[in-house]
């Protein structure tokens, strides 16, 4: 949820630190806000199940987290 309109990106890294995909990299509006990977690369490929890292970037700051894909 943000607290007001700003930028916003959220992209999926590899565990060696690749990024894999860009699931959105634009101004989102105040408010709740929802996103679904597919669990495939930025070319459409479907990745192997493992360990991946979702960054998430605001203009407030950045967060990151640990993902598991399960195939």
């Amino acid at each position: 949820a943000l607290d007001r309109p700003q930028h916003v990106n959220v992209s999926i890294f590899d565990v060696a630190g690749r990024r894999v995909v860009v699931l959105e990299d634009r101004e989102f509006a105040a408010g709740g806000h929802r996103l679904t990977w597919d669990g495939c690369d930025a070319a459409g490929r479907p990745l192997s199940s493992g360990v991946y890292l979702l960054r998430l970037r605001t203009d407030e700051g950045e967060e990151s987290r640990k993902i598991i894909l399960l195939r």
